[in-house]
């Protein structure tokens, strides 16, 4: 067994796994994990950012409140 797939803090095997965001190396005794290089194959996750709403000015909301008058 090479030390690539020991756990540096409890010497045991670290299974490789991965998930969404890539490929990492985790120990099942002591929770250790560590993310495996692709390689220089960079994919960069794709984000949607939504455009904000203009601000409303303090005066155009008063501007809208309903008067009463009781």
């Amino acid at each position: 067994m090479s030390n690539a797939t020991l756990c540096p803090k409890c010497k045991r095997t670290l299974t490789l796994e991965q998930d969404n965001a890539g490929a990492y190396r985790h120990c099942l005794t002591c929770g250790f994990m560590k993310d495996v290089p692709d390689h220089g194959q960079v994919v960069e996750p794709e984000v949607k950012v939504k455009a904000a709403a203009a601000p409303m000015e303090p005066a155009a909301l008063v501007d809208e409140l309903p008067i009463t008058v009781g």
